[in-house]
């Protein structure tokens, strides 16, 4: 199920880039070459840098964007995952000390494998907050990185295993600490790494 999730995305990614791909190729006019004078090569030189220039910076960007849903693919099917076992878990005859237990492991391991996700997809991210605010904890860490890649606050409510209202109240002391001045810009500061 995984691999055909991960395949139709793959597909679909790819005909995304080769729609856009062939959408800039067909906005640059093309050019006769009947006088080829050393101005005119160099004004068609210059040209053609400008082309691969633009052309690179939209290969880029759609890298990014790849990344950035293959990365989401993959928290959403972990925390797939993650719901099974745990409807396994409360199906078993487990007491309830054991359970709590295997709740707090299972939290833990959650908790770790999204920042590992989360690390591998936007490593610069991480890098240049900490050097920013180097107390910053762990949990508001992650939590800054599930803000950022625009997740909702339900979503992030399920990874804590808190409510919304709490995540909430979260969000709005991450928005206080990282841009006192206007709190409401808090996606915009937060994609501005």
């Amino acid at each position: 199920m995984k691999l055909l999730f991960k395949s139709r995305n793959n597909h679909k990614n790819k005909m995304e880039n080769e729609e856009r791909t062939s959408e800039i190729k067909n906005s640059f006019p093309e050019k006769s070459h009947k006088h080829s004078t050393p101005e005119n090569t160099l004004k068609k030189y210059n040209s053609l840098q400008e082309e691969k220039n633009i052309l690179l910076k939209e290969n880029e960007k759609l890298i990014s964007e790849n990344r950035r849903k293959e990365g989401i693919a993959e928290i959403a099917q972990f925390l797939f995952e993650y719901h099974i076992y745990t409807l396994n878990t409360l199906q078993s005859n487990f007491a309830e000390e054991q359970g709590k237990n295997i709740s707090k492991q299972l939290k833990k391991d959650l908790q770790s494998k999204i920042l590992k996700i989360l690390l591998k997809l936007d490593h610069n991210f991480t890098e240049q907050i900490r050097k920013q605010y180097p107390t910053l904890s762990q949990n508001n860490l992650v939590l800054a990185l599930l803000l950022k890649l625009n997740c909702k606050i339900d979503h992030i409510a399920f990874i804590y295993s808190a409510t919304p209202a709490t995540i909430r109240k979260r969000k709005s002391r991450l928005a206080k600490l990282f841009c006192p001045q206007n709190p409401k810009n808090l996606y915009e500061f937060l994609t501005s790494f």
